[in-house]
């Protein structure tokens, strides 16, 4: 009878697959101050959440500050818009997640940016 219960867990295990074709880009890399950045995505993981590389919103430093894009229930998205305040090179991080009760898998992916005023 164990043998019997432990195959059956074992017909009915869901494996989880990172969302590998999650890819972001965007037209150019150079932006003025203020300009919307468009980042383009391709893929449709269960959730996005965007980390600007700007002070408290880096995915280096600490995972914190960062914005969900999307969540399990919402359609993907095509694109998401963000708009520089300050000049500098930042390194935008989006994560990417396909996750179930138990489990969670997930791609980082980076665009370098480059503002200037």
């Amino acid at each position: 009878m164990v043998l019997i219960a432990a195959g059956c867990q074992a017909c009915n295990k869901v494996t989880i697959k990172a969302p590998n074709n999650f890819n972001v880009t965007t037209s150019k890399t150079a932006y003025k101050t203020g300009d919307s950045v468009v980042f383009k995505f391709t893929g449709n993981p269960d959730n996005i959440n965007f980390y600007t590389g700007e002070a408290g919103r880096k995915y280096d430093s600490a995972i914190t500050g960062s914005i969900n894009i999307k969540s399990l229930s919402q359609p993907p998205p095509l694109s998401y818009v963000w708009k520089y305040a300050t000049p500098g090179s930042y390194k935008a991080v989006f994560v990417a997640q396909n996750s179930d009760v138990d489990h969670v898998k997930q791609v980082v992916r980076e665009v370098k940016v480059t503002i200037t005023p």
